[in-house]
């Protein structure tokens, strides 16, 4: 069976794969004995430095080739195919499900049999032991991160309906710079985009945050950077609140965290995932909280590794069994426009017998 891939490592894919950045699209292509890849003049040498277990192929050693069924050829595209069928002899071709329609037309003029696959490398589910220490090692540098957010509000002071830090109205806009520039420091980056946001901004649940923050109001901080040196992902969420925040508040934080824990609780291989978002709804039901567009208007959870989305998600269809070595996150959050949201965010692993929570960082609301 030939898998066959078309793109930079942009896409997570290749990157999972080759593990290096090659911002060119280029053809990777495997069987299970072999990996190649076909790279131009550009990408070729540096590759050799960084490549494990991958043949490189020079892409104007295929382009001057004139074996076999090439010299039929005269388009590129369709000279690098028959270079990369002739080499495996395969008759069946796999590609991913973002595979470009464009060379699909070409592949089906070699009169072989095309398979689209939803998941071209189903293994990317199960994280490996290194694959789990890069992703801790990425929530670790969060986590500094966050401690650095929960300084500058315990650092701040409260003056009418605003938040002063260093005689400056404190902002979204000044606490994303701050933690921007602390990805730099620590080898991360933001892919993603950051969520600072406060007040009844907090009650749309992927605002990203503008202008001053609310003191005695929820302030969500969703921070989902990933490394730039192992490229995994790390997602974090914690609300805070500056200041006094009112009943309301205080009870759908302890219900979120009630949600949470129970979601948590209940992980272990051999169930199937809609059962997690089934414990975090039940929890929001006993609340009488509702599931349409306000109250929990998302799923549970999702897998993260080189996508900050990746399978499994923990949704209420999804049947998929949770197997040993998952890795996602677990992140049930209530929303009103008119009151705000609360949102709390871990990353858990699915092991042998049960679960392991990866973030280690405190949940406490109220920052005086």
């Amino acid at each position: 069976m030939l898998k066959l891939l078309f793109s930079s490592t942009h896409d997570a894919n290749m990157l999972y794969r080759l593990r290096m950045r090659i911002n060119d699209p280029f053809f990777y292509f495997e069987t299970a004995e072999k990996r190649h890849a076909i790279l131009n003049a550009l990408e070729y040498e540096t590759a050799l430095e960084k490549s494990s277990g991958i043949n490189l192929i020079p892409l104007e050693e295929v382009c001057a080739s004139q074996s076999g069924t090439q010299k039929r050829h005269k388009d590129i595209i369709e000279k690098i195919l028959a270079y990369i069928l002739e080499l495996e002899q395969s008759k069946t071709v796999q590609v991913p499900w973002n595979f470009p329609c464009q060379i699909v037309e070409k592949i089906l003029k070699f009169k072989i049999k095309l398979e689209i696959k939803n998941d071209i490398f189903p293994q990317r589910k199960i994280k490996n032991s290194l694959e789990v220490k890069n992703i801790v090692q990425n929530i670790q540098k969060n986590e500094a991160v966050f401690k650095k957010i929960e300084e500058v509000l315990a650092d701040s002071i409260i003056k009418k309906d605003k938040i002063i830090y260093k005689n400056r109205v404190l902002t979204s806009e000044s606490l994303k710079k701050i933690c921007l520039k602390s990805f730099l420091d620590s080898g991360l980056e933001d892919a993603e985009g950051l969520i600072i946001s406060s007040g009844r901004q907090t009650g749309l649940a992927h605002h990203r945050g503008q202008g001053p923050i609310a003191p005695n109001s929820p302030i969500i901080v969703d921070l989902a950077p990933r490394s730039s040196e192992n490229f995994y992902f790390s997602d974090i969420t914690r609300t805070f609140v500056k200041g006094q925040p009112d009943q309301t508040v205080l009870k759908l934080f302890d219900q979120v965290k009630e949600a949470q824990e129970k979601a948590i609780n209940s992980i272990k291989p051999g169930i199937p995932a809609q059962e997690i978002d089934q414990i975090t709804r039940k929890v929001f039901q006993k609340y009488r909280h509702t599931f349409t567009n306000q109250g929990f208007i998302h799923s549970t959870g999702h897998g993260i590794g080189l996508e900050i989305h990746e399978k499994p998600n923990l949704s209420k269809k999804n049947r998929e069994i949770l197997r040993e070595g998952n890795v996602f996150t677990v992140e049930p959050g209530l929303y009103y426009r008119k009151i705000g949201g609360v949102r709390l965010e871990d990353i858990v692993l699915v092991t042998k017998k049960g679960y392991k929570v990866l973030t280690n960082y405190s949940k406490k609301l109220i920052i005086k």
